[in-house]
């Protein structure tokens, strides 16, 4: 959608935005009386894909919703109110003002509307206009030849973060604009664009070696190796040649394999190709120090781990918004004391019999925010082919496991989690799995609490505080974010909510 610029069409539209620019007010619900700015702001939130589900100049709830969206993404405070940082940032992701007669913005809060890149400074992806090789295909893998490189949501649109020379990316997508070819592709969980001046056909190994299980360690065979929040994503660290790390997880992602652990006490990724398997004593390297939060059970299986292997199809994505899955959550969970399935308030649909309510209530919980049944991760309702039927709607771990399969969820610190997420309580020797509940955080994270607010059912929990940190027995928190962008294959299906009467739409 194009943006159009402020015309000053209405008597106050000028000095509202500039009012804004200078930290003199904020539009925010039912008090914004300026029609014409609200609707451009919903038009400007809904093309960089935060959705106003209307662009009417009325800030409702569905703005409301959009603009603490747009927010946590851009790592503000997610109030609601649009003020001067929330209107610097959109007008930096546009590349334009707004209001023409605005002072220049400057480079207030992040530079990008998700996930920050590593920091490099470059000219992103400017370049000379040339197109990329053209022999690049559907199924081929890029890698980025330049730093800093822009991966964006839309071709030539707002950007989710910057990547480093070397990145690469599997192609699942190609579209020609003319001056350049762009690459779709996934990078850390999202989808989006390389531009093609920026990238070229990669035909080397990417993969370390396969012999590398959860629970060896792995040791950095090269100098200033980035050690990563997330595969490929913003960097925490770079260490030296000789770190060791003890490996509590395995993912695939962007043509590599990625190892996770903790470094001076931090959780993160090292990629394959900068590490080997290490069998001697790590006591002289410069070593992992602490234990991962990730744990996991190091055995034979990878049920308990975020050990990603299958590559889903993604040829549409749906849109999960975080606050209609909590006010779902407030809505079907109650104070009271009992693990009865009678409560009037739990959606009676679904079958919450003892011990199985925890993982259904909180799938409904994300259904409600957008997220769709799958074949393999679904709950038997009209409209729903009795080939998908699976246990892992009502079991804790083996929903976790769909869930990360499909690439919907990531793993984050307690210190990332915003509403919306999901959290499961994670008790280290349990059997058959040590994953023994689950719930979704009401709250963002509550620093002077080290915690945050969450519904759940089986024992009725509304707006109860969970400790994230880690507890007596073995017992600790495993936070997860639900991504904004689900990627599908098209077959999944929207559900109605209907207490008592939900089916497929």
């Amino acid at each position: 959608m194009a943006i159009p610029k402020i015309t000053g069409s209405g008597p106050n539209s000028r000095t509202n935005l500039k009012n804004i620019h200078s930290g003199e007010r904020s539009f925010q619900k039912d008090l914004s009386t300026t029609h014409s700015q609200i609707s451009l702001m919903q038009q400007a939130l809904t093309s960089l894909g935060y959705n106003t589900k209307g662009t009417d100049g009325i800030f409702g709830d569905n703005t409301a919703s959009a603009v603490k969206s747009f927010q946590r993404a851009c790592n503000l405070t997610a109030d609601g109110y649009f003020g001067k940082n929330s209107l610097l940032n959109l007008e930096k992701l546009l590349g334009h003002h707004l209001d023409p007669d605005a002072d220049g913005c400057g480079d207030t809060g992040s530079s990008g509307s998700g996930d920050s890149g590593s920091g490099d400074s470059g000219s992103g992806d400017s370049g000379s206009g040339d197109n990329a090789d053209a022999a690049i295909q559907v199924g081929d893998t890029v890698i980025t030849t330049k730093p800093a490189v822009y991966f964006r949501k839309e071709p030539d649109g707002s950007y989710h973060m910057k990547v480093d020379k070397g990145t690469t990316m599997k192609v699942t997508a190609i579209e020609d604009r003319g001056k350049y070819k762009w690459y779709e592709g996934v990078i850390s969980g999202k989808i989006g664009y390389l531009r093609g001046d920026c990238v070229e056909k990669y035909t080397g190994s990417t993969s370390s070696d396969s012999t590398i299980q959860v629970g060896d360690t792995v040791i950095t065979t090269k100098a200033g190796v980035n050690f990563r929040q997330t595969p490929g994503g913003s960097r925490l660290a770079q260490v030296d040649k000789g770190t060791t790390m003890k490996v509590t997880g395995i993912k695939d992602s962007g043509g590599y394999k990625w190892y996770e652990g903790a470094i001076t006490g931090e959780i993160g990724y090292l990629r394959g190709d900068c590490v080997e398997k290490y069998t001697g004593s790590s006591g002289g390297s410069s070593s992992s120090g602490g234990s991962s939060s990730s744990g996991g059970n190091t055995g034979s299986s990878n049920d308990f781990t975020d050990i990603v292997t299958t590559t889903p199809t993604v040829n549409t994505y749906y849109t999960y918004n975080a606050d209609d899955a909590v006010k779902y959550a407030e809505e079907h969970s109650t104070t009271l004391d009992s693990s009865s399935a009678l409560d009037p308030k739990r959606n009676t649909s679904f079958n919450e019999s003892p011990g199985r309510a925890c993982a259904n209530f909180v799938y409904q919980c994300l259904l409600a925010g957008g997220a769709r049944m799958f074949d393999g991760w679904c709950y038997q309702l009209s409209g729903i082919p009795s080939s998908w039927s699976d246990s892992a709607w009502t079991k804790t771990n083996q929903g976790r496991r769909r869930l990360l399969e499909k690439g919907w969820i990531e793993r984050i610190d307690k210190e990332q989690v915003h509403r919306g997420d999901i959290i499961y309580t994670y008790k280290e020797g349990e059997q058959p799995t040590p994953f023994k509940h689950v719930t979704i955080a009401v709250s963002d994270y509550i620093p002077s609490k080290q915690g945050c607010e969450v519904c759940g059912h089986t024992q009725s929990q509304n707006h109860a505080f969970k400790l994230l940190t880690p507890q007596s027995g073995g017992r600790e928190a495993y936070c997860y974010h639900v991504l904004e962008r689900l990627g599908g294959d098209g077959t999944e299906k929207a559900i109605d909510l209907t207490n008592g009467k939900s089916k497929a739409i």
